[in-house]
Parts: C-alpha cells; structure tokens; sequence
C-alpha cells in the first residue's frame, strides 16, 4: 500500500469528557472548554492525556480512588484508555476516529 493510502484510512483519537456519574452521553459536551482536545493514539499524546486526567483530578472535577490510580494510568498511557473510564467518577474517555 502507498503512503497516500495509508494516510486516508481512519486513525484512533481520545477525548476526555466531564460528565455525570453515570456517564451519560447526554452529559459529554464537547463545547465546554474542558473537552474539546482530542489526544492522537501516539505515545506523547497518551501522556498529555494523563496529564489532562491528573489536572481534573486536582480541581476536583473527577475522583479516581487511591487505589485505582495506578490501572488508570496504565490504561491510558499503555493500553485502551477508554478503560480508564471504569475508574474515574464524573468523567470518561471516548475513542473516535480520525482521518
């Protein structure tokens, strides 16, 4: 396949929403300020999303307990990151396709 090919087929992207408890997709807004970066699938765009994640944690905008922080971070910067969603409350990462 040529590169041009290549380019046009569609990638994995993330985007992190506050949202309600029960994460809602009614809830997800992507015209608040908050949500509207969508982290590429690369290795320094999963780590700004965990950046993202700790940022809304320390506002108190979401909670992860304690003891789930560490999955959570594996989840996002090695894994599925929308796996992450499980242990975040009143938050939660999509996955969308970009081209």
């Amino acid at each position: 396949m040529s590169a041009k090919a290549n380019s046009s087929e569609a990638k994995p992207a993330f985007i992190f929403f506050n949202c309600d408890d029960e994460k809602n997709e009614r809830s997800m807004n992507i015209f608040w300020d908050n949500n509207r970066v969508v982290y590429r699938d690369l290795k320094s765009s999963r780590k700004i999303l965990w950046e993202k994640i700790q940022d809304e944690l320390a506002a108190g905008r979401i909670r992860i307990d304690e003891a789930e922080i560490g999955a959570a971070k594996i989840a996002v910067i090695e894994g599925d990151p929308t796996a992450a969603s499980k242990y975040i409350k009143n938050g939660a990462i999509v996955k969308v396709h970009c081209f």
